[in-house]
């Protein structure tokens, strides 16, 4: 990107209601540090519109707490309104509130705006609970953008070519354990592969596909893994990961915790466990009070990085009343 994005019309401000702070602690019960910090977001984020030209919101997505802070400006049509024109020499930022519903062109739309913000800002001057959903990037979503330029290319399979045949690998969760690769019947339970699994405790490891933790009984069709890539036609491989159980000295820490987690807006759910309790329950306690039925749409996150579902409080090194924080992997533009 050219250095001229710091330099056009760093004069002007994009000017807000005088309410606007007021309206969204009351309609979101947000603190007035936690508001002021993402209005400052969304001041960030119509800088970048200006300086891009999006006025059609094709280029540019918010995270979701600026998406709010949006929302409530936007109840304000002729301020907004008179707010761009003057900002934009006469334009319209326009708001698509159906923006995340097309993933895909979403997630793109937010990589080109973490691009835009550090080189606006610099990383280490951006908000981290503001725009920290902007660095959460499966490889596997990494991978498809790449090829989406190639699709065109690529031969697909077509039904008749697709014999129903899945293919994984499970890694072992620590740096020096083995990892081996699997084909088995979409149908066929997972036993059989955890069975073959070379680990001398791999009676006593547990396994995970993203944050869903999976029993041998389990089948590849039971849990979401496709033969196919119904985008591109392509055979998928899937990775799953074997965690060795908890140490002995990990094992006697069962003194109850209280741990916090903050979604976007800013709402904080007490959850009350065990420190050696793995991660994946509070995954699933947090989905389940949320009404989230699919947990990989969650991202949990502790100090920007992402936490994994085998790890507990104690690996963590969370104490009593410590934050995390939920990212929904959905949102407007």
């Amino acid at each position: 990107m050219s250095s001229s994005l710091l330099n056009n019309n760093d004069n002007q401000s994009f000017q807000i209601p005088s309410n606007l702070q007021a309206g969204c602690m009351r309609a979101y019960e947000w603190s007035q540090e936690l508001t002021a910090r993402v209005i400052k977001g969304y001041l960030q984020f119509m800088k970048l519109k200006l300086q891009l030209e999006d006025w059609d919101a094709t280029q540019l997505s918010p995270t979701p707490g600026v998406d709010k802070v949006w929302h409530q400006h936007l109840l304000h049509p002729v301020h907004y309104a008179k707010a761009c024109q003057d900002y934009t020499s006469g334009h319209i930022i326009d708001h698509n509130p159906d923006g995340g519903l097309n993933v895909a062109a979403w997630m793109k739309r937010l990589r080109n705006t973490e691009m835009c913000l550090k080189t606006l800002l610099g990383r280490n001057k951006m908000d981290q609970m503001i725009w920290s959903f902007l660095y959460i990037h499966d490889k596997e979503d990494d991978d498809e953008s790449e090829e989406e330029e190639t699709d065109r290319k690529k031969p697909r399979l077509s039904r008749s070519e697709d014999d129903g045949m899945v293919s994984f690998e499970i890694r072992h969760a620590t740096r020096a354990g083995p990892t081996k690769t699997f084909r088995v019947n979409c149908n066929t339970p997972f036993a059989s592969s955890f069975s073959d699994f070379p680990s001398n405790k791999r009676n006593n490891l547990n396994y995970f596909f993203g944050n869903k933790l999976v029993n041998g009984g389990d089948t590849p069709n039971g849990i979401g893994m496709e033969s196919v890539c119904q985008r591109t036609g392509e055979r998928k491989h899937h990775t799953m990961k074997a965690v060795p159980p908890l140490t002995s000295s990990t094992r006697n820490q069962t003194l109850p915790v209280t741990i916090i987690v903050m979604d976007q807006t800013g709402e904080k759910t007490f959850l009350k466990l065990k420190r050696n309790t793995e991660m994946h329950t509070v995954f699933q306690t947090y989905g389940t009070r949320k009404g989230v039925e699919d947990l990989n749409n969650l991202v949990f996150l502790l100090d920007s990085e992402r936490i994994d579902p085998w790890q507990t409080c104690t690996t963590l090194e969370l104490d009593d009343q410590d934050e995390i924080f939920c990212l929904l992997q959905m949102a407007g533009c």
